[in-house]
Protein backbone atom coordinates (compact mmCIF):
# COMPACT_ATOMS: atom_id res chain seq x y z
CA UNK A 1 0.00 0.00 0.00
CA UNK A 2 3.11 2.27 1.00
CA UNK A 3 4.94 1.37 -2.04
CA UNK A 4 1.71 2.24 -4.33
CA UNK A 5 1.49 6.03 -2.62
CA UNK A 6 5.18 6.63 -3.22
CA UNK A 7 4.90 5.52 -6.85
CA UNK A 8 1.62 8.10 -7.39
CA UNK A 9 3.54 10.77 -5.54
CA UNK A 10 6.72 9.95 -7.38
CA UNK A 11 4.54 10.39 -10.39
CA UNK A 12 2.69 13.75 -9.56
CA UNK A 13 6.68 15.17 -8.61
CA UNK A 14 7.80 13.96 -12.27
CA UNK A 15 4.48 15.61 -14.15
CA UNK A 16 5.41 19.24 -11.90
CA UNK A 17 8.97 19.28 -12.91
CA UNK A 18 7.85 18.99 -16.78
CA UNK A 19 5.41 21.70 -16.60
CA UNK A 20 7.97 23.77 -15.18
CA UNK A 21 10.59 22.96 -17.81
CA UNK A 22 8.38 23.00 -20.60
CA UNK A 23 7.64 26.74 -19.63
CA UNK A 24 10.60 27.77 -18.99
CA UNK A 25 11.90 26.63 -22.47
CA UNK A 26 8.24 27.82 -23.86
CA UNK A 27 9.26 31.47 -22.62
CA UNK A 28 13.20 30.96 -23.82
CA UNK A 29 14.79 31.54 -20.66
CA UNK A 30 17.06 28.44 -21.41
CA UNK A 31 19.95 28.21 -23.71
CA UNK A 32 20.58 32.14 -23.30
CA UNK A 33 18.27 33.07 -26.23
CA UNK A 34 17.38 36.45 -27.16
CA UNK A 35 14.40 37.60 -29.69
CA UNK A 36 15.08 40.98 -30.87
CA UNK A 37 13.82 42.71 -34.19
CA UNK A 38 15.21 45.25 -36.51
CA UNK A 39 12.58 47.59 -38.71
CA UNK A 40 13.56 49.35 -41.86
CA UNK A 41 11.03 52.47 -42.65
CA UNK A 42 11.57 53.40 -46.06
CA UNK A 43 10.05 56.31 -47.55
CA UNK A 44 8.92 55.14 -51.01
CA UNK A 45 6.33 58.24 -51.31
CA UNK A 46 6.65 61.37 -53.56
CA UNK A 47 6.54 63.40 -50.54
CA UNK A 48 8.34 64.24 -47.16
CA UNK A 49 7.82 62.24 -44.11
CA UNK A 50 7.65 65.09 -41.43
CA UNK A 51 7.20 62.85 -38.61
CA UNK A 52 5.91 59.65 -37.47
CA UNK A 53 6.07 56.89 -34.81
CA UNK A 54 6.44 52.71 -34.97
CA UNK A 55 5.27 51.00 -32.14
CA UNK A 56 5.99 47.51 -31.47
CA UNK A 57 6.36 45.23 -28.56
CA UNK A 58 5.37 48.13 -26.03
CA UNK A 59 8.10 50.40 -27.45
CA UNK A 60 7.54 53.55 -29.18
CA UNK A 61 10.11 54.94 -32.02
CA UNK A 62 9.86 58.23 -33.22
CA UNK A 63 11.36 59.64 -36.46
CA UNK A 64 11.28 63.50 -38.12
CA UNK A 65 11.97 64.40 -41.56
CA UNK A 66 12.55 61.35 -43.63
CA UNK A 67 13.28 62.29 -47.51
CA UNK A 68 11.60 60.21 -50.49
CA UNK A 69 14.01 57.00 -50.64
CA UNK A 70 15.56 57.57 -47.37
CA UNK A 71 15.30 54.73 -44.74
CA UNK A 72 15.83 54.87 -40.61
CA UNK A 73 16.26 51.43 -39.00
CA UNK A 74 15.10 50.57 -35.49
CA UNK A 75 16.28 47.39 -33.44
CA UNK A 76 13.87 46.40 -30.41
CA UNK A 77 13.42 43.64 -28.24
CA UNK A 78 10.73 41.27 -28.66
CA UNK A 79 9.21 40.89 -25.54
CA UNK A 80 5.43 39.86 -26.09
CA UNK A 81 3.62 39.02 -29.49
CA UNK A 82 2.56 41.94 -31.26
CA UNK A 83 2.13 44.25 -34.60
CA UNK A 84 3.31 47.33 -36.05
CA UNK A 85 1.48 50.37 -35.32
CA UNK A 86 3.02 52.82 -37.95
CA UNK A 87 2.11 56.59 -37.81
CA UNK A 88 3.04 58.97 -40.56
CA UNK A 89 2.71 62.82 -41.20
CA UNK A 90 3.83 64.11 -44.74
CA UNK A 91 5.02 67.40 -45.55
CA UNK A 92 1.90 68.06 -47.00
CA UNK A 93 -0.15 67.34 -44.06
CA UNK A 94 -1.75 63.99 -45.17
CA UNK A 95 -1.42 61.09 -42.42
CA UNK A 96 -1.61 57.37 -42.80
CA UNK A 97 -2.19 55.23 -39.49
CA UNK A 98 -1.70 51.82 -40.09
CA UNK A 99 -1.33 48.24 -38.29
CA UNK A 100 0.17 45.44 -39.79
CA UNK A 101 2.59 42.72 -39.33
CA UNK A 102 3.08 40.11 -36.37
CA UNK A 103 5.81 39.87 -34.35
CA UNK A 104 6.55 36.98 -31.71
CA UNK A 105 8.44 35.45 -28.93
CA UNK A 106 10.54 32.36 -29.97
CA UNK A 107 11.91 34.23 -33.02
CA UNK A 108 14.27 36.99 -34.07
CA UNK A 109 12.41 39.34 -37.00
CA UNK A 110 14.48 41.36 -39.42
CA UNK A 111 11.19 44.00 -41.43
CA UNK A 112 11.26 46.93 -43.96
CA UNK A 113 7.80 48.88 -44.02
CA UNK A 114 7.54 50.98 -46.95
CA UNK A 115 5.91 53.81 -46.99
CA UNK A 116 3.63 54.51 -50.14
CA UNK A 117 1.85 57.50 -50.38
CA UNK A 118 -1.34 56.14 -49.75
CA UNK A 119 0.13 52.64 -47.87
CA UNK A 120 2.14 50.92 -46.02
CA UNK A 121 3.93 47.42 -46.99
CA UNK A 122 5.46 44.85 -45.36
CA UNK A 123 8.26 42.83 -45.91
CA UNK A 124 9.66 40.18 -43.60
CA UNK A 125 12.27 37.94 -42.79
CA UNK A 126 12.28 35.40 -39.95
CA UNK A 127 16.01 35.49 -38.96
CA UNK A 128 17.28 32.37 -36.61
CA UNK A 129 17.92 32.81 -32.41
CA UNK A 130 20.95 34.25 -31.01
CA UNK A 131 22.78 33.17 -28.62
CA UNK A 132 23.87 35.71 -25.93
CA UNK A 133 27.81 35.83 -26.19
Amino acid sequence: MLAILMKKILMIIIFVLFIIVGLIFRNGYCMGTKNYGEVRLINKADKEIVSGTIEVCRQKFTFKNIKPNDSIMFSFKIKSDSGYIVSIEFISGKQLKEKIGYVCRGFSFKDSLIIKSDDVILESEVLKEIKEQ
